[in-house]
């Protein structure tokens, strides 16, 4: 329920959720013939299986009749990605924050990429249409407060101009002045 509530607080969906059943090779793991004959029976053959939304239901089933799978390093054979992009909203105006001229210019947008495994993992790539400082500070406030996971405060970078003004180079920035503190979030 908090990823839904931080969704509908902080986000706007651009596009469909797209869902797609994945198959990969995990190094010192047999790949267990059983739970990829049942993916073929029931969606063919491939490395990467889109599915439509009709088919979501069915690929959950899947992943309860092929449980537990064989993992190694924490990874297993199949899974269920799930990908959706969004426009940010400040969390305490619900404005939009204007990221398309950043997002055209370096490639990067706001994204959610969810993996329902053995191990399931989630992984949100924000980007935020603001400069190092005291406004960047109190967003990041904002959104780590509605969140239910943690942020790292080691995983972000600012854009600058760079190249006589025609291009944009990456540049690391630390943001544990801002995240210290927080409290682990409870697992949901």
């Amino acid at each position: 329920m908090q990823v839904l509530s931080f969704l509908e607080t902080c986000t706007t969906l651009r596009g469909r959720v797209e869902h797609s059943l994945v198959t990969r090779e995990v190094p010192g793991l047999e790949r267990q013939r059983e739970d990829l004959q049942a993916l073929e029976d029931r969606f063919g053959r491939g490395q990467v299986i889109v599915l439509d939304d009709e088919e979501v239901e069915d690929a959950f089933d899947l992943l309860d009749d092929i449980a537990p799978q064989v993992t190694m390093h924490g990874m297993s054979t199949i899974g269920l990605d799930v990908r959706a992009s969004f426009d940010l909203l400040d969390p305490s105006s619900k404005a939009p924050l204007d990221a398309g001229r950043w997002q055209e210019r370096t490639g990067h947008q706001n994204h959610l990429a969810l993996r329902l495994a053995e191990k399931s993992t989630l992984r949100v790539e924000l980007c935020v249409p603001l400069s190092p400082g005291a406004e960047l500070d109190r967003l990041v406030h904002r959104l780590q407060d509605r969140l239910p996971v943690r942020l790292s405060s080691k995983h972000w970078r600012c854009w600058v101009i760079g190249g006589g003004g025609s291009s944009l180079a990456p540049r690391r920035l630390d943001m544990s002045h801002v995240l210290a503190g927080q409290r682990a979030r409870d697992a949901w």
